[in-house]
This record gives C-alpha cells, sequence and structure tokens, in this order.
C-alpha cells in the first residue's frame, strides 16, 4: 500500500512526570506484561510500601516501553483505568501525537515489523538506545485507513480476550473443583499417608507411576531418564491419575513444607496424608477432571489458532500482502 513512512520521533514525544509518593496516600500501581497484554494494573499501595519513592506518574492513552526490557516486548499503550497511576523509573513513557489513532498504533505495536525495529534499537543485553528507537519509520496511512485498520485490531483482539476469559473461567472452575473435592471429610474415605499406598524415592520410574520435580511440577508418568526427581508408583488401590490431581491440590503446601522445614522432598511426600476414596469414586473424579483438562486443550488450541490468524492478518495487512477491504470483508 502506498502509505507514507514517518520516524517515531515525529509521532510520539517523550514524557518525563517524576513524582515522589507520599508515605499516607494510596497509589495504583501499573506494570507492563508482555505485548499485547502490556500496562496492567500490579496492586493498590500506600506510599510507605513503595520501596522506591521516586516514582513515574502515567496518563490515559500514553505509550509506555521498557528501557531495559524492550527486546522482550514490554511496551503497551495506558488503558484508561490506569489513568494517573505510578510505575517505575525503568519505563519510559511518550505522549501520542494527534496524527497517530491509538488503536492503530496498537495494532502496528502488535506486528512482527515493530517488533523486529524494536530488538534492532537494542543493545545485545536488552537495553533500548532511544535515538534509535526514535528513528524507526512506520507506516502512517490516511486518518480513514487508520480507523479502519483500528477497526480489524478492536475485532480481533477482542476474540482474543473473549477466548482468554473462557480459558481463564474453566481454569477457574477446574481448581476449585480439585480444591472442593480434597476438602470434603467423608468418614467412608481412608485417610493415610502417602507412603501406605505408594512406593517412593529417588529416580524412581514406572509408566503408571509420577515424577515429582519440584513441589510444584509434577509429571503424570515416566520424565526424562537424565532428569533428577521423585518417582511415586502407586499400589493398585490408587489410581495414577487420581493421585496426580491430589499431587497438583496440594502444590502450595509442599512448597511451604520444603522452604520451612528441614525435612527433604522425598520425606515430605513420604508422610503427606491423603484421603483416599475407593477406586470407582477415584476414577469418578478422574473423569470429570479429564473433562475439564479437555475443554481446556481445545480452547488452547483454539486460542493457538486465533493467534496464528490475527498475527498473519495485522502482519499481511502493514507488509501490504493483504488488502484491507479484503480484510474487513471476513469480520
Amino acid at each position: 500500500m502506498n502509505w507514507n513512512w514517518i520516524p517515531l520521533r515525529d509521532l510520539l514525544r517523550i514524557t518525563s512526570m517524576p513524582i515522589t509518593v507520599s508515605e499516607h496516600n494510596v497509589y495504583k500501581q501499573a506494570t507492563l506484561l508482555p505485548y499485547p497484554h502490556g500496562v496492567v494494573l500490579k496492586g493498590v499501595k500506600r506510599g510507605f510500601d513503595f520501596p522506591h519513592k521516586q516514582q513515574r506518574l502515567i496518563h490515559s492513552g500514553q505509550f509506555l516501553i521498557s528501557k531495559m526490557h524492550a527486546n522482550r516486548k514490554i511496551w503497551g499503550i495506558v488503558p484508561p483505568e490506569l489513568d494517573g497511576a505510578v510505575v517505575a523509573k525503568g519505563y519510559l513513557s511518550f505522549d501520542i501525537r494527534p496524527a497517530l489513532n491509538h488503536e492503530y498504533f496498537a495494532a502496528y505495536l502488535s506486528t512482527k515489523l515493530f517488533g523486529q525495529a524494536s530488538f534492532a534499537a537494542c543493545t545485545m543485553y536488552g537495553r533500548l538506545i532511544v535515538q534509535q528507537f526514535a528513528g524507526i519509520s512506520m507506516p502512517l496511512p490516511s486518518t480513514e485507513d487508520q480507523f479502519r485498520i483500528a477497526e480489524v485490531w478492536r475485532h480481533t483482539h477482542s476474540a482474543l480476550e473473549h477466548t482468554a476469559e473462557m480459558f481463564s473461567s474453566i481454569s477457574d472452575i477446574r481448581s476449585g473443583v480439585i480444591q472442593d473435592w480434597f476438602q470434603k471429610k467423608n468418614s467412608s474415605w481412608e485417610h493415610c499417608t502417602l507412603r501406605d499406598y505408594a512406593e517412593i524415592g529417588p529416580n524412581l520410574s514406572s509408566d503408571f507411576g509420577l515424577t515429582v520435580l519440584a513441589p510444584d511440577k509434577i509429571i503424570l508418568g515416566k520424565s526424562d531418564p537424565d532428569v533428577q526427581g521423585i518417582g511415586i508408583v502407586p499400589t493398585d488401590e490408587v489410581d495414577n491419575r487420581f493421585l496426580y490431581y491430589f499431587l497438583e491440590s496440594q502444590k502450595q503446601t509442599l512448597l511451604e513444607a520444603v522452604s520451612g522445614t528441614r525435612y527433604d522432598l522425598k520425606t515430605i511426600l513420604q508422610n503427606l496424608p491423603i484421603p483416599l476414596p475407593t477406586l470407582y469414586e477415584q476414577r469418578k473424579f478422574v473423569g470429570l477432571m479429564e473433562t475439564h483438562d479437555e475443554a481446556l486443550l481445545a480452547l488452547r488450541k483454539e486460542q493457538t489458532a486465533l493467534h496464528k490468524l490475527v498475527q498473519g492478518m495485522l502482519d499481511g495487512i502493514f507488509s501490504g500482502t493483504l488488502n484491507l477491504q479484503d480484510v474487513l470483508q471476513t469480520l
């Protein structure tokens, strides 16, 4: 497409709004996640909770980028709900000039074109070279075309967010089911320790067992032979998949035990209390959990496919290999 190419220095104006947080005031603290997550709320806290009192004030619609980790896509546009928040001094903030549609710019920020240019404007250690970054040229179409590309971004970004929300919702339901199940007080269940119904030891391997690589990292089945871990091989009275879900529910307990006691992970696992229902009940629970896992796997595949589609569309628009009108007609 026959668009003008304009250096960022002509479209962004660097701002510096340092602020010393007052001990008794309450502040919204923002941080940056890899794009397209961008600028998000880190927390709300009082001034005396900030270890570093020198912060930067940010406003809705500003562009933020990390000075130290720009090579990792640590950038974003400040959303309205974070207007007046503060960020650490390690971020640069820019006002976006009126000629640049904010949502058009948001779409451009997600492209390989911008990612590659930003990577090239960093040192080998990831530090942003500001002058080089300001010299990056980006396409600036007409106001009408910017609006139309912004429309593409709104539709596609909304679809990605909706899928992510569905995934998060099912994950929360799954976690709730696991926690509720293992918090039951059922008098008919066997109450024992894991060592009563499983062989536990370093590098113990079995197709029907589990491997605990760390308190929060559990693998169903064999692990890589080169990886050191604690193997767990349950007896015939315990379904290995039921045991996997039980250990998943105990991750926080295991983490706290490892950091708070002098015992090693093997000993902690051996003495871990486990409520044990009948084998029939175990497998009934496993079936319920596998239904959730299948739904999450299907959504993850959908997310991946949708992300590739969106990325391909935006990259095609900005590279000129896709006609904007054709893309709009598919939405």
